[in-house]
């Protein structure tokens, strides 16, 4: 198959068929005479087996060693579980990140909500005390749950 219909097949771009070819997740498929790649169900497959872990936020380096471990038929439990693992403390990590930043946008949205009529807009306010240096409401103990901290440019 060509590449445009490996891509729908696998609900991908192209592009991202290129990419992975380039980091070496995707095997470079044999040219027909007329140049055209030729992919078969093999690429297809292994197109879905990267989507699924990306899909899962695993990084290319680690999808690159779940690869490497079927192809040499190499299922080590403990090298996969141990990647495995290690993803988990970056997602714990990315939810503790991601809790922080939703404190600080909540912030700065009652900052806008708690201005009268007449004041400027508080988002917009803390958004350039903060491009200035100046302490900024979304970085307070209140909305990072630990101590204040000033927004640096």
């Amino acid at each position: 198959m060509k590449i445009k219909e490996l891509a729908i097949a696998a609900y991908t771009d192209t592009e991202t068929i290129r990419f992975y070819e380039k980091k070496g997740l995707m095997p470079h498929p044999p040219r027909l005479a007329n140049g055209y790649r030729d992919y078969q169900a093999v690429h297809q497959e292994r197109l879905l087996f990267i989507r699924h872990c990306r899909s899962l936020d695993m990084p290319l380096a680690d999808i690159h060693s779940l690869l490497d471990m079927t192809q040499a038929n190499a299922y080590t439990h403990l090298h996969a579980e141990s990647l495995v693992s290690n993803h988990i403390d970056r997602v714990q990590l990315k939810i503790t990140s991601l809790q922080r930043l939703l404190g600080q946008l909540q912030s700065l949205r009652a900052s806008c909500r708690n201005a009268s009529p007449d004041q400027a807009c508080g988002v917009l306010q803390v958004l350039v005390e903060a491009a200035h240096g100046e302490a900024c409401a979304c970085h307070s103990p209140l909305a990072t749950g630990g101590p204040s901290l000033t927004c640096k440019p």
